[in-house]
């Protein structure tokens, strides 16, 4: 979540540094464009994250994980064990639901 964070301060920091030392005068106009567009995404990006980790809900993520989806194939990768991987994706690898 930290990169969904830092990531849009990054570009607001290097256009704010192209503005104030005049880099690319002529391009004024759409670099402060780009700062609104990054403004904004420094609130929402952050809310979107959270949004696409919680709202698929953990059975639609399990099924993903092990069936075809976006989370497909994380648990192949040997450098991501399967408790990062389920820690990543917001499930516990022992987790047991009742109906």
């Amino acid at each position: 979540m930290d990169q969904f964070r830092e990531g849009p301060q990054v570009v607001i920091s290097f256009l704010n540094y192209l503005h104030n030392h005049k880099v690319c005068p002529e391009y004024e106009e759409d670099m402060q464009m780009a700062l609104q567009i990054a403004h904004k995404a420094k609130e929402e990006l952050p809310n979107c994250k959270a949004f696409a980790q919680n709202a698929p809900g953990k059975l639609n993520k399990a099924c993903s994980l092990l069936f075809g989806g976006e989370l497909y194939g994380m648990l192949d990768d040997p450098w991501n064990g399967e408790e990062m991987v389920a820690s990543m994706i917001g499930i516990s690898r022992g987790r047991k639901t009742t109906h």
